[in-house]
């Protein structure tokens, strides 16, 4: 439940990904320097962005605003889709009257949040593709070679060292229970990935 409520944000719309965050901050900075009010603002980066969640973000916070609420508090929210160091910014820019700067610092953050993203990705790519090898090699060794060896074993009736039991019984839990493992994989494999956005 923890993992599906960090994809969807309130009343179970997806959150805006960093990079439509990005987008978000940056357009309403620049409209924010061209003094453009921030309704109108608002408004026109409806018509621009592409994003159905967002749009609907857009709108719902518009509708706040004309309610006499700010925009932090409008964010506010929704707290899936915009964390505290954005919420924070936002009201040190409004209380100070230098609303279009915290804008830009934010899109700054999520700009370099979002090189740092790609480039682990990119540092982690190699090392994950020789994993999944060596996990494919291990797992071949552990369902077909090691139970034709066991056998052999079993056959001799000699007792045999720590190691090789330990093998042995990998072996039988690994050919007995693998789809649990398997769900275990994937479900790490996703953990990560979530993480990664």
């Amino acid at each position: 439940a923890r993992f599906l409520s960090s994809l969807f944000g309130k009343n179970g719309r997806a959150s805006p990904s960093l990079e439509e965050r990005y987008l978000l901050f940056r357009q309403l900075h620049i409209l924010q320097e061209a003094g453009v009010p921030l309704l109108s603002g608002l408004q026109a980066l409806q018509a621009q962005l592409t994003s159905p969640s967002l749009k609907q973000l857009l709108r719902e916070t518009h509708q706040d605003l004309l309610q006499g609420r700010t925009l932090s508090q409008a964010l506010a929210r929704h707290p899936k889709a915009f964390g505290p160091v954005e919420l924070g910014l936002i009201r040190v820019g409004e209380a100070g009257g230098l609303l279009d700067e915290s804008l830009q610092q934010l899109a700054h953050l999520l700009e370099w949040e979002i090189e740092l993203r790609n480039q682990l990705r990119e540092v982690l790519q190699y090392p994950l593709i020789v994993l999944a090898t060596l996990s494919v090699a291990l797992t071949v060794m552990v369902v077909v070679v090691l139970p034709r060896f066991t056998q052999l074993f079993q056959s001799f009736r000699i007792p045999l060292p720590l190691q090789t039991r330990f093998l042995m019984g990998l072996s039988d839990v690994v050919a007995h229970q693998g789809w649990l493992i398997l769900l275990l994989l994937i479900g790490v494999v996703m953990g990560w990935r979530s993480y990664l956005r």
